[in-house]
């Protein structure tokens, strides 16, 4: 008997814990952009609501944008153990009424996280190895300044060309390239640098290398000046190369890479 009223007892609980999560997934259904931490007005979150509907309906892509104070112990999604941003991001987005195609992008404003992480096709659409590191360069420094809505009105605007794109079977890759000025030049100017102190710094030795080789005797008018009076005379005169020196220094060109992402599910994120 006593056995019967536990296994009741445990039914319950499962049953409970079920429609908590049953609950959190209906509360926002297919909303993509959830602003739990309050940083856009509601005219800027009705501006970047436009660009995710305009993102569905043209190319069917999910472009889901959520900002928490914290997603530690998050109930609402039966968590109540410590998990990371990724964990968080995979869990938020299938719990969702979202399609099997799409991106998330998650901000935590207490432990100061951010993560990108992609599904479907849009692993493809935004690839790990060109897309997210792009998307990175493109919103970080907004997100960093607490320029908020620009930082997420950049994201939505940049996804939407990045599957504008893919429609036409070339997706944004290092062979093809997004041309975007601005985000271009965040992308290589440290490398840029890097390479114009080498430059600076070769050229700075090899300046050094010649003085250090030249002589220090005052120069003469003409050869007569080193001769002893009436102890030479010369019929022919010429002038012939000896010798040559030529000096080589290797200039080596360095490089920094990016930053990659981690987490239990991969995507791309860090701290701003």
């Amino acid at each position: 008997m006593i056995k019967k009223i536990f296994s009741f007892i445990a039914c319950i609980v499962m049953m409970t814990a079920v429609s908590v999560v049953a609950s959190a997934a209906s509360e926002y259904g297919d909303e993509r952009v959830v602003d739990r931490a309050g940083l856009f007005t509601d005219s800027e979150e009705n501006s970047l609501r436009e660009i995710t509907d305009k993102i569905k309906e043209e190319f069917g892509f999910d472009c889901v944008m959520v900002t928490v104070n914290s997603y530690y112990n998050d109930n609402m999604l039966g968590a109540y153990s410590p998990m990371d941003l990724s964990d968080y991001a995979y869990k938020f987005y299938n719990n969702g009424d979202y399609g099997y195609n799409g991106i998330i992008f998650v901000v935590s404003m207490s432990t100061r996280e951010w993560w990108f992480l992609q599904f479907g096709e849009g692993k493809t659409i935004i690839s790990d190895s060109y897309g997210l590191e792009w998307l990175e360069y493109k919103v970080l420094d907004e997100l960093k300044d607490g320029e908020y809505y620009e930082c997420f009105d950049k994201f939505a605007s940049s996804v939407y060309d990045f599957a504008k794109e893919a429609t036409n079977n070339k997706p944004y890759s290092t062979g093809n390239p997004y041309l975007d000025v601005e985000a271009y030049w965040g992308k290589i100017k440290g490398k840029l640098i890097v390479i114009i102190i080498i430059c600076v710094a070769a050229l700075a030795l090899i300046a050094w290398i010649l003085i250090r080789t030249m002589k220090t005797v005052k120069k003469q008018p003409d050869a007569n000046s080193y001769v002893k009076s009436g102890s030479f005379n010369l019929y022919f005169r010429n002038d012939t190369f000896m010798y040559s020196n030529t000096t080589r220094t290797r200039v080596n060109s360095g490089s920094r890479g990016g930053r990659g992402g981690g987490g239990s599910r991969g995507g791309r994120g860090g701290r701003f």
